[in-house]
């Protein structure tokens, strides 16, 4: 079982001809009970698992609009 959970927050400015945005990301992973099969020759292995994780992200932009109105 996957079990993500993920946030996200935006923020954009505008000013004249100038802007900018920032997006900010922090999530859970949490891969419980994994099993996998494989193939090993004639032979199939089985292996299982419970881990989890941390996701986090960070985002900007800046510009300046030349065709914009005056």
């Amino acid at each position: 079982t996957l079990n993500s959970y993920i946030a996200t927050a935006f923020l954009q400015y505008q000013a004249n001809h100038w802007w900018g945005d920032l997006s900010v990301s922090g999530g859970k992973l949490d891969y419980e009970n994994a099993e996998r099969k494989f193939a090993l020759g004639v032979s199939e292995g089985q292996e299982k698992g419970d881990t989890d994780g941390e996701m986090w992200a960070v985002s900007g932009r800046v510009g300046f609009d030349i065709a914009g109105p005056t």
